[in-house]
């Protein structure tokens, strides 16, 4: 992806490519026409945002195309950097640097932590076991 950054812009960076990643970054450059700031998002998935909510129709013959929510042309026209397919490992906040599993160093001044949630399990006994 291209990037606008320049010195002056405020390096955001967004870790995560989910639903709420993906309107996050949608919203911020709504509000930043001038492209005052540089944004980055870090995905650990190797595609852009998707339906995740919907997906079970996935199996019942909607094409995963229709399931996405973002695009390679979406992101290029927000100036968006995206990085897929490679996963924030560790948050150096002291440096303000994302240090990413393929080795990237990713600088930021605003670091925005959008990975999702995990369902809740109830207490349940042998909610654990297998099978």
């Amino acid at each position: 992806m291209r990037s606008t950054e320049t010195v002056s812009q405020t390096r955001v960076v967004v870790v995560g490519n989910g639903l709420v990643g993906h309107r996050f970054v949608e919203e911020l450059r709504e509000r930043d026409p001038e492209h005052k700031l540089s944004i980055t998002v870090i995905g650990d998935e190797p595609r852009f945002a998707y339906d995740r909510v919907h997906l079970s129709a996935y199996f019942d013959g909607t094409p995963a195309a229709d399931l996405a929510v973002a695009s390679r042309e979406r992101y290029a026209e927000l100036a968006i950097d995206i990085r897929l397919g490679d996963r924030a490992e560790k948050i150096d906040r002291d440096r303000r640097v994302v240090h990413t599993g393929a080795g990237f160093r990713v600088h930021y001044d605003v670091l925005v932590l959008a990975t999702g949630s995990r369902a809740f399990v109830p207490p349940i006994a042998n909610q654990d076991a297998r099978g």
